[in-house]
């Protein structure tokens, strides 16, 4: 067996056999970041599982979306969130908070950044490769005199 099958399978197993002692200590103690922690490595858990699954067979779609959902997604964020209830009435969970607070009310407001009247459509791809093949988003930027000045920096702004 490699190491690319025998380290996730690990993995996983550690991860739930940590997560159900979690979910354990959080029906002795009743602490809020104990049971979102237990999720998370649930998560973890399972995304390793897909991992080994994974380095045994073969990728699938499903798999692959499971793997991506549980381990990219949602572990990284319960496991925070499970921090973040850790500290919650400390002055670090304050100031968390706060700046949570402050992310949640930037999105809010700048969510429609697009929708002006008349502004039509955003664009799909805003760089466009310029006059010489030098790779997929090269942007010349030349000096030119005229009617931005001499000397002063410009870019192009010819598309193919």
């Amino acid at each position: 067996m490699s190491l690319t099958i025998l380290l996730p399978a690990l993995t996983s197993l550690f991860a739930l056999v940590f997560s159900v002692l979690l979910f354990d200590q959080w029906r002795e103690r009743r602490r809020a970041y104990q049971l979102i922690w237990a999720i998370g490595m649930l998560f973890f858990g399972i995304a390793s599982g897909c991992e080994f699954l994974a380095a045994s067979s073969h990728w699938s779609e499903p798999l692959y979306r499971i793997w991506y959902l549980t381990g990219a997604v949602w572990t990284a964020g319960w496991l925070g969130l499970g921090t973040a209830f850790l500290l919650g009435r400390t002055r670090f969970g304050y100031t968390f908070a706060f700046c949570l607070f402050l992310a949640g009310l930037f999105t809010l407001l700048t969510q429609r950044r697009y929708d002006y009247a008349g502004a039509g459509t955003s664009p799909s791809r805003p760089l466009e490769c310029r006059s010489r093949p030098c790779g997929p988003c090269s942007v010349s930027a030349t000096r030119r005199s005229g009617p931005s000045g001499p000397g002063r920096r410009t870019t192009s702004s010819t598309a193919r």
